[in-house]
């Protein structure tokens, strides 16, 4: 049975729509060009032990939301340097389930998204404002979105730990294609890790190089 080291701690960034000169002479506004996501501002992740090759695992720890209302449409995600042949198989996004908490897939390993509700194509589209950005008075329809990653080591690496520092997720906002990183590192290893080899035990996140 795999071990779970699962550290998650999770906040919301509050972003600010971007200040632009309309015309010369004339004074500064805030002009929206449309919503932005808003992604987790920690740095968490996960790891799993004696995992073979080929066995997809799921994970949906990551809440989507927006800094304003409208829509922001997920075109692709990418993984952030990745290593030891860890590859993306899969993304997903689906409304968060209402009355739950986070981690809603409890065992990775057994469990496509397909299995867990996310739907197998898109648009995928993030339309809920962040709670924390929300009026007080205003009750938005829409709640936060999950982003789900399905995730494998190749098949051609057979003694090495695949590992991630993070996910690109690339998005299009009122015909705008924007990017945005998001701090979550995955290490799935093919044997127990610690002492034995101590690169399962690689916590680094970074962006791209």
């Amino acid at each position: 049975m795999a071990v779970v080291l699962r550290t998650l701690t999770l906040g919301l960034v509050t972003t600010l729509a971007t200040a632009s000169l309309v015309a010369c002479d004339a004074p500064a506004a805030f002009v929206s060009h449309g919503p932005r996501l808003v992604v987790p501002d920690a740095e968490f992740g996960v790891r799993h032990n004696h995992v073979d090759a080929g066995v997809p695992y799921s994970f949906d720890d990551v809440v989507l939301c927006l800094d304003e209302a409208g829509e922001g449409t997920i075109e692709s995600v990418e993984l952030a340097n990745p290593a030891g042949g860890l590859e993306l198989r899969g993304f997903s996004v689906r409304k968060e389930p209402p009355g739950a908490m986070l981690n809603y897939i409890e065992n990775p390993e057994a469990s496509t998204l397909e299995d867990e509700g996310f739907p197998d194509h898109g648009p995928f589209v993030v339309a809920g404002i962040c709670p924390s950005l929300q009026e007080p008075e205003s009750e938005s329809e829409d709640s936060m979105s999950l982003l789900g990653l399905e995730l494998e080591r190749g098949d051609a690496v057979t003694d090495e730990p695949a590992y991630g520092t993070g996910f690109l997720i690339h998005y299009r906002s009122e015909g705008d294609r924007r990017s945005v990183f998001v701090g979550f590192s995955v290490v799935l290893c093919p044997d127990g890790g610690g002492g034995r080899r101590p690169a399962c035990d690689i916590t680094e996140i970074r962006p791209p190089d």
